[in-house]
């Protein structure tokens, strides 16, 4: 993907008059959450024995589709997702059926990682900022240069005070550099030793 790619280039004006990047869940979840719910109810841990292996959903096959459009150069790079279920433990499998269906998930910290505020400060110790009370700045969810996801998934399982989250378009920041701070924007393409803007 290009970050000059116009089909990514949005503002939230822009954002909220699509709607080829909203789902609904409900045409997946009716074709094939009772089968996931009962194949994980025969596994001791299914969180773990999941995989794109493990079991034929058709229909989050179809919705994995659907967000990969979303998610693509076509689409403007962001998917919103409605409609998991509202017990915690389905979500998780369904969340991480469809994950899986986008891609291999990341194990760093398992295939699902809580981010909750567990009353540390990464000011004391290091630990994660997700584990703390504290905000961040717009960030790629990868600070490890080795490790670079292609896509970051997010699911609330309970509302709370704050945790609200953004996202902005990479591409329209990136324009708006070149024009405005071009200085900032050039760096050296480590493959072949071009300068990029």
């Amino acid at each position: 993907m290009s970050a000059t790619d116009a089909a990514h280039r949005w503002d939230r004006r822009a954002l909220e008059q699509r709607d080829d990047w909203q789902i609904d869940l409900a045409v997946a979840l009716e074709g094939d959450l009772d089968t996931l719910l009962n194949w994980a109810a025969s596994q001791s841990d299914p969180l773990s024995a999941l995989d794109d292996a493990a079991l034929q959903l058709p229909a989050f096959d179809a919705l994995a589709a659907h967000a990969r459009v979303a998610l693509g150069p076509h689409g403007p790079g962001v998917a919103w997702l409605r409609g998991f279920p509202a017990a915690p433990d389905a979500a998780k499998l369904a969340y991480l059926a469809l994950g899986w269906r986008l891609g291999e998930p990341l194990d760093n910290y398992g295939h699902l990682y809580d981010v909750r505020d567990e009353g540390g400060s990464y000011f004391d110790k290091p630990i994660p900022v997700s584990q703390t009370r504290y905000t961040t700045s717009f960030h790629t969810d990868s600070a490890r240069r080795e490790t670079l996801p292609i896509f970051v998934g997010l699911m609330c399982l309970q509302d709370a005070a704050g945790g609200d989250n953004q996202v902005a378009s990479a591409a329209l920041v990136h324009q708006r550099m070149c024009r405005a701070a071009p200085e900032f924007v050039e760096y050296r393409d480590p493959d072949n030793g071009r300068d990029l803007v």
